[in-house]
């Protein structure tokens, strides 16, 4: 069976963990929520590649477990991801399809203000 949906899927990650959630295209509902602590009892390499490369094969045999052998995705990183070439490859070999990838960039706590722009003395 082919997929006529384009599904959505999101890699957010921290300093040390990484979540993947799979939605349908409208985003109304959440087909799948999976995290680094699913594979591993140690906190401080739940953001390593292999955990990585567990949870992309565990999204992968979601699909398939649904019928859908090769599905089409719009990738959303969010967060600090810094194995991003190496999350897209895993998704490639496994399989999925990517039609696009996007980076959600979130504003800074502090809020958006520009920065103060320096005195400049003009000499008459």
């Amino acid at each position: 069976m082919t997929s006529f949906f384009i599904y959505k899927i999101f890699v957010k990650s921290s300093r040390n963990n990484i979540h993947i959630t799979v939605t349908t295209p409208c985003n109304t509902k959440t087909l799948l929520t999976v995290s680094g602590g699913l594979f591993t009892k140690d906190k401080s390499s739940r953001n390593s590649i292999s955990v990585i490369t567990q949870l992309i094969f565990y999204v992968s045999s979601f699909f398939r477990e649904r019928g859908v052998y090769s599905p089409k995705i719009f990738l959303y990183f969010d967060g600090f991801v810094k194995q991003k070439v190496r999350v897209v490859k895993e998704f490639r070999e496994s399989g999925i399809y990517i039609q696009k990838i996007f980076y959600i960039n979130r504003r800074a706590f502090n809020g958006c203000r520009l920065k103060k722009q320096r005195r400049l003395l003009v000499l008459k």
